[in-house]
């Protein structure tokens, strides 16, 4: 069995003054985050590369809702999140994103998204 380096991350910050929690984990070519209000994972999310890497393009990402609310809003946190992952890691190709927040308005995309780059694990 191949062993890699665990790479984790823990925060905390505020948004819209609401105590928020944010753990990642870096597990070879797969990512995990936990972004949470509540204390409690909440809506489970798997986002991945569709593109071979070799292929010139845009990327391809397939997005799936694993458990919880299947929220437009938040496949877009996962694709955005993606984009970040594919313009900087060293290979990771596949996302699984928890996310309980009390607000999951586009609003809150962007500070999510830095808050997440700011302790990137990729």
């Amino acid at each position: 069995m191949a062993e890699f380096e665990l790479k984790t991350v823990q925060d905390v910050f505020y948004l819209n003054g609401d105590r928020t929690e944010l753990v990642a984990t870096h597990f070879g070519d797969q990512i995990f985050v936990v972004v949470t209000q509540y204390e409690k994972l909440g809506t489970l999310i798997h986002a991945r590369t569709d593109r071979p890497p070799n292929v010139e393009g845009p990327p391809v990402y397939s997005i799936q809702t694993l458990m919880g609310s299947d929220d437009v809003v938040l496949h877009t946190f996962a694709r955005r999140l993606m984009d970040e992952i594919a313009n900087s890691s060293g290979g990771a190709t596949s996302l699984l994103f928890a996310i309980a927040l009390k607000d999951n308005s586009l609003s809150n995309l962007q500070p999510v998204i830095a808050k997440i780059v700011q302790n990137k694990v990729w």
